[in-house]
């Protein structure tokens, strides 16, 4: 079931609207566009400005697939940031 969209959002709506369907809890976010990954933990990992699919997981994980492949370039557990 589709809740709610965002068609060309501002930083501001995009954080707004994150923050609100983040935590209500049970939703599967997905995120498509230009974005880079940037991430510190256990092992460092970064992708380079691109156009990427971002799934945010009712679990707390997050997904970042590439145009090309199966496989995710980038996931983090929940446990991450």
């Amino acid at each position: 079931m589709l809740r709610d969209q965002l068609l060309r959002p501002t930083p501001n709506e995009l954080s707004d609207f994150l923050n609100l369907h983040l935590r209500v809890g049970g939703c599967l976010v997905q995120i498509a566009g230009e974005c880079e990954v940037l991430y510190h933990g256990r092992a460092m990992s970064m992708a380079e400005a691109g156009n990427y699919l971002v799934i945010i997981k009712c679990d707390g994980s997050v997904m970042v697939h590439g145009p090309k492949s199966v496989k995710p370039i980038n996931w983090q557990p929940r446990t991450d940031e």
